[in-house]
């Protein structure tokens, strides 16, 4: 998926992700030029928790970055 120019944008997954016994959240990123992102998991059961990428590694833009998150999601 490509986004730009964005602050917001929220992807519901189609059904329900049992993640309570999960530690780690991956995503991968490609960017030209952003050197900072925040990702907010949203669970029913407690609620939102934000997480700040920042800083993205410079030398890293304009190519693909696989990130993972230490957390407890559930």
């Amino acid at each position: 998926m490509k986004y730009e120019n964005f602050n917001y944008q929220g992807i519901e997954i189609g059904s329900p992700v049992n993640a309570a016994g999960m530690k780690y959240m991956h995503i991968d990123l490609w960017t030209p030029n952003e050197s900072s992102l925040s990702i907010s998991p949203i669970s029913k059961s407690t609620g939102e928790k934000a997480f700040n990428l920042t800083p993205i590694i410079v030398n890293s833009l304009n190519s693909k970055n696989s990130i993972r998150i230490n957390c407890k999601m559930g």
